[in-house]
C-alpha cells in the first residue's frame, strides 16, 4: 500500500512567522536541522520552510495509513520527525521519540514494512513537499 501527503509552505507568511514567535525554530526543528541551515543563510528560510514542509507532507501520508482509526498520538511534535542528508543531497527521514514507537507498533501490529521517500522543493514564493510511505 501507498500513501502520499504533500505540503505546501508560503515563504513570505513563513518568514514574518519567524520573526514573530521566535520559539518556532527551536520548537520545530532538530539542533542538526538547524545547524546544516545556518551554514546557508542566503535561503535560510527557503530551508526552514522545505523542512516544515517534508514533516507536514510525512504526518499526512502517515495518517493517511491509518483510516477509519484513531490517530496514535494526541499531538506530533515535529522535531520527532528529522530531515536528514545522504551527504549528496538527497533528503530521508529519521523519525525519534513517539513517532518512532508509534510507526514500530504500526509495522508490528500489521506485519508491514514501511519506507518513506522524500522530495523537497522551493522555487518562486512557495517550498513544497511530498512524502511517498510505502507499507
Amino acid at each position: 500500500m501507498f500513501t502520499v501527503g504533500h505540503e505546501v509552505v508560503e515563504l513570505k507568511a513563513f518568514g514574518k512567522r519567524l520573526e514573530r514567535e521566535r520559539q518556532l525554530i527551536p520548537r520545530t526543528f532538530t539542533a542538526g536541522e538547524y545547524t546544516r541551515g545556518s551554514e546557508r543563510p542566503d535561503d535560510m528560510i527557503d530551508y526552514l520552510a522545505g523542512l516544515l514542509a517534508a514533516k507536514r507532507a510525512f504526518v499526512k501520508a502517515w495518517s493517511s495509513t491509518m483510516r477509519g482509526a484513531p490517530p496514535p498520538l494526541s499531538a506530533v511534535d515535529l522535531r520527532e520527525i528529522e530531515v536528514v542528508d545522504d551527504g549528496y543531497g538527497r533528503p530521508g527521514l529519521r523519525l525519534h521519540g513517539m513517532v518512532a514507537e508509534a510507526v514500530e507498533d504500526l509495522v508490528l501490529s500489521n506485519g508491514l514494512r514501511v519506507e518513506a521517500q522524500l522530495s523537497i522543493s522551493c522555487d518562486g514564493p512557495i517550498a513544497s513537499a511530498v512524502v511517498v510511505l510505502n507499507s
